[in-house]
Parts: C-alpha cells; sequence; structure tokens
C-alpha cells in the first residue's frame, strides 16, 4: 500500500511539473484575415525595421499557427510584406507574455525563398500532417483496395 502512495506521489509531481513547464502546449492554425493576427505580424514588420537597414511595408499573413504556453503566447507566421517593389516572404515567431499579452517579443524574423504551404487536416481524425504523406497514404490505401 504504502508503494502505491509513493509511486502516486511522485507520477503527481512529474505531472505538475510538466504542466508548470508548459511542455502541454500544442500549436493551432491561426485565421490569417484575424485583425489581433494582423496586429502581430505588423507588430513583427515594425521591430524588424527598427533593427535592420530595411524599410519593409506588410502586406498580408499567408499561415501560422498559435501556441498558449503557461505563461505565454506563441505565433509563428508566415507573412508577406514589400520593399519597394519586391515582395519577400518572412517566418516570423513573435511572443506575447500573459496575463495581459503585454510586452511582446520579436524572438526570430527570416527571409524564406519559398512559401510553405500550411499541413492539410485529415478528413477522419482532424490531425494535422504534410500534403505529400496524406497523397502517398491515400494512394497506397486507393492501390490496396484495387487488389
Amino acid at each position: 500500500m504504502e508503494k502505491i502512495q509513493v509511486f502516486s506521489l511522485l507520477l503527481l509531481y512529474v505531472l505538475l511539473w510538466h504542466v508548470a513547464s508548459g511542455a502541454v502546449a500544442a500549436a493551432n492554425p491561426i485565421d490569417p484575415t484575424d485583425t489581433y493576427v494582423i496586429d502581430i505580424a505588423e507588430f513583427a514588420i515594425k521591430e524588424y525595421n527598427k533593427k535592420s537597414v530595411t524599410n519593409l511595408d506588410f502586406e498580408y499573413v499567408i499561415h501560422g499557427s498559435k501556441e498558449l504556453g503557461v505563461k505565454t503566447v506563441d505565433y509563428r507566421l508566415v507573412i508577406a510584406a514589400k520593399e519597394w517593389d519586391t515582395r519577400k516572404y518572412c517566418d516570423v515567431h513573435v511572443v506575447e507574455k500573459l496575463p495581459n499579452y503585454s510586452p511582446r517579443d520579436l524572438l526570430t524574423f527570416k527571409f524564406i525563398e519559398e512559401v510553405p504551404q500550411p499541413p492539410v487536416p485529415t478528413p477522419v481524425t482532424g490531425q494535422r500532417i504534410n500534403s505529400m504523406e496524406h497523397l502517398e497514404v491515400s494512394c497506397s490505401k486507393l492501390s490496396q483496395k484495387r487488389s
């Protein structure tokens, strides 16, 4: 009986530590037209312009995700911006601190050559997977049915 109590306490301690560390957060896709998400993307552009010699103008959000942690909200966005007449694509990571979502920090800002496509949700489980994997799985299931 004593072993069960010790094990239960140890398990409870591990679970609480896991929750407190913020490791239970899961990324969720964002709506690129949401005004709050657009505000985050504009913040990233303004911060980048302050720290560099460029003058980027925000255009639009392509896609991204939002991850709610214990003390922060992480936004990972792919955005389009213009520098003069050239469109550039940027991969940004902005963090907001809870509980009042302030201040914001721009953690990373990278230019990317190609715009990565967002993962495609599977119709059965709702999980998000790479679209190429989805195609391969669908083709293999189709070939199995024909056999």
